[in-house]
């Protein structure tokens, strides 16, 4: 699949938009309107962080220019769309509420994508000198490790702990045996 003859990624960069993005995601802000609007802002910041650094990783044979007017609208679309996302994560939301929050996120999320994308204008000089970097498939390991990693880390976090297991068993009815 290295059908990118004319671009590499640096081997630095992407580190820190994986840890932007990482750490953008950790807010879990709930139960006041302005939680989830200073987490979405947050969690907005570290996504367009990490996905403008990724790009910014991308190393081309030519040269490439951002409009800065498109770059912070993505990055307003990316608050918009974690702000979305906290508000129906938090508890007794209506299932239709929560349903129409998702699709805005979703359509935010697509929509900073895109914009992202036309923010960035690349002129290729073509050139026989090979570019210093990784190739595209060079990413696949560091990606499925993080990708585990992430949902590892996602599963611990959300694992009741023993006191809430013990409080949901508290809760429950005893079941009757029916033998006699």
């Amino acid at each position: 699949m290295e059908h990118l003859d004319h671009a590499a990624f640096a081997r630095r960069p992407p580190v820190p938009s994986y840890a932007m993005a990482c750490t953008g995601a950790a807010p879990e802000p709930r139960c006041t309107l302005r939680a989830p609007l200073l987490g979405g802002l947050v969690t907005g910041l570290g996504v367009s962080g990490a996905y403008h650094l990724g790009a910014a990783a991308l190393q081309l044979q030519g040269q490439g220019c951002y409009a800065a007017a498109l770059v912070a609208l993505s990055v307003v679309i990316a608050g918009l769309a974690a702000t979305a996302a906290l508000w129906a994560e938090a508890d007794g939301r209506p299932p239709l509420a929560v349903t129409a929050a998702s699709l805005i996120t979703g359509a935010a999320v697509n929509g900073m994508h895109h914009t992202g994308m036309r923010a960035v204008s690349v002129r290729v000089t073509p050139s026989d000198r090979p570019l210093p970097g990784a190739r595209a498939v060079q990413f696949v390991f560091p990606l499925g490790l993080g990708s585990c990693l992430s949902l590892t880390s996602a599963f611990a976090a959300l694992s009741p702990t023993t006191g809430e297991r013990e409080a949901s068993a508290s809760c429950r009815w005893p079941v009757e045996s029916t033998a006699h």
